[in-house]
């Protein structure tokens, strides 16, 4: 089954570190939402986008910025740990990339049926009403 719950809230449930899904319905049409779903690194809104930052070191790393206070900078490097950061010393830092790729991976959706995709795009764009017009079958 899809773990979206673990990345993303609806209605008031699930993870903080993607995008809330329970509106999705009115931002997104079907297409889109299922592109966003296949190719997470299509589009990428800014309050989700990681940095890459390269260091004097040689090292690179790569996440989602979480605090910019003091010395060091808390870079959230594993979207499955939300709580785990780690601390990146500004004064290492030569360079702050915008990265180009998701934190979302691809292939999310490659154990699911066609039919479970179809459920799943429908339960989101229904805000999670089993009766609504999105899970009419045409």
């Amino acid at each position: 089954a899809a773990s979206c719950f673990k990345c993303h809230r609806f209605r008031g449930q699930g993870g903080i570190v993607g995008p809330d899904l329970t509106a999705a319905s009115r931002r997104f049409n079907n297409k889109d939402l299922l592109d966003s779903m296949t190719i997470p690194s299509r589009t990428i809104s800014d309050q989700y986008q990681a940095s890459m930052f390269v260091l004097s070191n040689g090292k690179t790393v790569i996440g989602r910025v979480a605090n910019l206070s003091g010395q060091n900078i808390m870079v959230m490097t594993n979207m499955l740990e939300p709580g785990k950061f780690t601390a990146v010393q500004r004064d290492t830092i030569e360079e702050v990339i915008p990265s180009k790729t998701s934190l979302m991976p691809e292939g999310l959706l490659n154990t699911l049926t066609r039919d479970e995709i179809l459920d799943l795009v429908a339960y989101i764009r229904s805000g999670g009403d089993p009766g609504h017009q999105a899970f009419d079958k045409k």
